[in-house]
């Protein structure tokens, strides 16, 4: 009679186990069917993120460099600010005879806002001041253009330019400096200003 019910017994323990090893069997397969169906999902094309997209540059990394028109260069062009990059055109408004709404815009003539540029105030001997007061001066004899190029440089650790401006043709317009005030113990400013003849942009 003990054996019966031992013999019994250990089928009852059997198949309880042969079920729990199925339902494991069943739920790992299950999982995985799920899983391979969501990676199937995030590795679709249609909802892809592209890793190779361009990310916005940021503002303040940008370099600053100044040519005569042979070409040479000059180190004294840190800055730390440049505004004023834009052009704009100036149109001629005609209407047609007979048809008071209809309204045509002829190009005319293109105009660039002045590049200024800001930074500390630099020693009375540095190349740029120098340029900017011969130019200023009344001795307009010695007036030289020269050409200045602005990068705005990627994020990344190669240096290479996002977008370069040039400006050709540019003289010193406007030289100040900022107020002075014993209250503050802010770093003196000076701010120039040029105009140049024209501006090409590049990629």
């Amino acid at each position: 009679m003990k054996d019966l019910r031992s013999k019994r017994l250990n089928r009852q323990v059997f198949l309880l186990r042969a079920e729990v090893i199925l339902r494991s069997f069943f739920l790992r397969n299950f999982i995985r069917v799920q899983i391979f169906a969501i990676s199937s999902l995030i590795t679709d094309r249609s909802i892809r993120i592209p890793l190779d997209r361009i990310e916005p540059p940021v503002s303040f990394l940008f370099k600053v460099s100044i040519a005569n028109a042979l070409g040479i260069g000059s180190s004294d062009a840190y800055f730390q600010e440049v505004s004023g990059i834009g052009a704009s055109m100036e149109v001629e408004e005609v209407r047609e005879g007979g048809n008071p709404d209809t309204v045509f815009y002829l190009p005319k003539s293109v105009s660039y806002e002045p590049l200024v540029c800001s930074r500390g105030l630099a020693p009375f001997g540095s190349d740029l001041l120098t340029w900017c007061f011969d130019t200023l001066s009344q001795d307009y004899g010695v007036v030289m253009q020269k050409n200045i190029i602005v990068k705005l440089l990627n994020r990344d650790a190669s240096g290479s330019a996002f977008m370069t401006w040039n400006f050709y043709g540019a003289i010193p317009v406007k030289w100040s400096v900022s107020s002075f005030n014993a209250m503050e113990s802010k770093i003196a400013i000076e701010t120039i200003e040029f105009k140049y003849n024209r501006m090409t942009v590049e990629g």
